[in-house]
């Protein structure tokens, strides 16, 4: 797997973002895990789950998966 398999066709502009994020965080191991994730979920998360997912996307991968 190397990179994102849903297309962002069809995405509002707030879940194409979420995706883009998901998928270039800096370490490729946590884009692995939030892209998969977000490959899957994104179109089906509701307003506020995309709210917390904001919020899970800005702590940063050293903090979120210590090395």
């Amino acid at each position: 797997m190397t990179g994102t398999r849903r297309s962002s066709e069809g995405l509002d502009a707030r879940r194409r973002k979420l995706l883009f994020r998901s998928w270039h965080r800096g370490m490729r191991e946590m884009d692995l895990i939030l892209g998969g994730f977000a490959d899957f979920e994104i179109g089906a998360l509701t307003g506020d789950e995309l709210d917390q997912y904001e919020r899970l996307l800005e702590i940063a991968d050293t903090e979120f998966l210590p090395v």
